[in-house]
């Protein structure tokens, strides 16, 4: 919504603040995103892709960070705390997004998911994704969203 991944589902994810490490600019975009606070000693790098959009017009190197929810008591509920750019937050299991037609997937995604069925990414559980509303969501997970 708003963004150059409009309509399709993503992470929560934003840019590196200058000086950044990877695992403190994951826990600032959750929080800001999703309002989910996750310490930034819980994750870890999980994936990298690289990413050419738009017809070559943006070029992005993707960190995928991730963090074992099974140290949670439950799965948190996320909030939309920027509406402008994402319509809702969903948690699915890594199976149901694997199912999800690829133009509905953010490029980044379709690229950790690519990296899932060849062996170049071992989740810890199942994927955190949160995912916008509108699209049909399972329990268990983590957050992917709609932009």
């Amino acid at each position: 919504k708003g963004s150059h991944g409009a309509g399709t589902l993503a992470l929560p994810g934003g840019h590196l603040e200058a000086g950044e490490g990877w695992a403190t600019t994951c826990a600032r975009e959750l929080l800001e995103e999703t309002g989910l606070d996750i310490p930034e000693v819980a994750w870890r790098c999980a994936f990298v892709s690289n990413d050419v959009m738009e017809a070559g017009r943006k070029h992005y190197v993707t960190i995928f960070m991730e963090c074992d929810t099974r140290l949670l008591p439950a799965l948190p509920e996320a909030q939309v705390l920027e509406p402008n750019k994402c319509c809702g937050w969903n948690w699915l299991t890594l199976e149901s997004l694997q199912q999800q037609p690829a133009d509905k997937l953010f490029l980044p995604m379709q690229h950790l998911l690519q990296g899932a069925r060849d062996g170049r990414w071992r989740p810890l559980r199942s994927i955190d994704a949160v995912h916008a509303a509108g699209l049909p969501g399972e329990e268990t997970a983590q957050p992917a969203a709609e932009k």
